[in-house]
């Protein structure tokens, strides 16, 4: 038996310069495929982008579909976003 897990691992992906998430959407620069699974597991290793943005939303219901398991680390500055810090 195989108890082995794969990992994918991605990050810096910054959907604050994308318009839209799949490949029919615009990007401000160029289009953003969606994530392929290529393992079981999908880590999204900061600056993914803002939580509360429609396209963070979109992404992370995809790949929870599309993965075993989906672990997102988020950087500093988009969780600071959240919060009135003046």
């Amino acid at each position: 038996m195989n108890n082995v897990l794969s990992v994918q691992l991605i990050s810096d992906i910054h959907l604050e310069f994308y318009m839209s998430y799949g490949t029919q959407r615009i990007r401000k620069q160029d289009n953003l495929k969606p994530i392929e699974p290529k393992a079981d597991i999908l880590v999204l290793a900061g600056d993914i982008g803002y939580p509360d943005n429609k396209l963070y939303k979109d992404l992370i219901s995809d790949v929870s579909n599309k993965f075993k398991y989906v672990f997102v680390i988020t950087a500093h500055f988009f969780c600071m976003k959240l919060y009135d810090l003046l």
